[in-house]
């Protein structure tokens, strides 16, 4: 089904969205957020579009949306000291939403965007599962990453300057699942394929079951 626009209510603002539910249910969804906006990162980029649609393929709700000051979202850029705070609102949104099992809504975040997820899932006790494309482990202190006590799955490129597989590694939880896609950079262009798959094949059992 088609993705609907609209405005999340904030504090003195509202966060653009993208949102589709299938009928009936209810269903597990996502919430998917994108990489820095200061390099041009939006709800439109491939990485975020390539797994809104695989979500969909497979019968999950989606909403994707832009973080303050990107976009039609109001508000000024903030970074990672309100961006996760923003996350854990559209979450909140999104499991009040008809259709969606609240217990099933998991964040997606790629680049910046799997930082400030992976900060959200912190702070959120219930969240069923996180996943994590190229968080940014050489161009941030993301120590906070072993801590992380839900079902995580991490993903990144061989070729991958700003999340260097080794240094990940290191940092994942025990138990954390980790997929390393050949050949692929921080862009992930042409892989968007391998990014689909891999998240469609973690998610499924985890939102929908087997």
């Amino acid at each position: 089904m088609a993705e609907e626009t609209l405005f999340i209510p904030a504090s003195g603002f509202e966060l653009e969205a993208a949102i589709q539910i299938p009928p009936g249910g209810p269903h597990g969804g996502a919430v998917i957020c994108h990489p820095h906006p200061q390099y041009g990162g939006d709800m439109h980029n491939n990485v975020v579009e390539a797994v809104q649609e695989c979500l969909e393929e497979i019968g999950l709700g989606t909403l994707r949306f832009n973080f303050r000051g990107v976009g039609r979202s109001g508000g000024g850029l903030v970074g990672p000291d309100g961006d996760p705070e923003d996350v854990a609102l559209v979450v909140d949104f999104f499991r009040n939403k008809k259709n969606i099992d609240s217990s099933k809504v998991a964040v997606v975040g790629y680049s910046y965007g799997a930082m400030v997820a992976l900060a959200a899932g912190m702070i959120d006790p219930v969240m069923p599962a996180l996943v994590a494309i190229s968080p940014p482990v050489a161009a941030f202190r993301m120590d906070f990453i072993s801590r992380i006590d839900h079902p995580l799955l991490a993903v990144c490129g061989d070729q991958d300057s700003f999340c260097p597989s080794d240094q990940l590694r290191e940092m994942l939880p025990e138990g954390a699942a980790f997929d390393i896609i050949s050949n692929a950079d921080h862009l992930y262009r042409g892989f968007e394929g391998e990014v689909k798959r891999i998240v469609a094949a973690y998610l499924k059992p985890k939102l929908i079951g087997d």
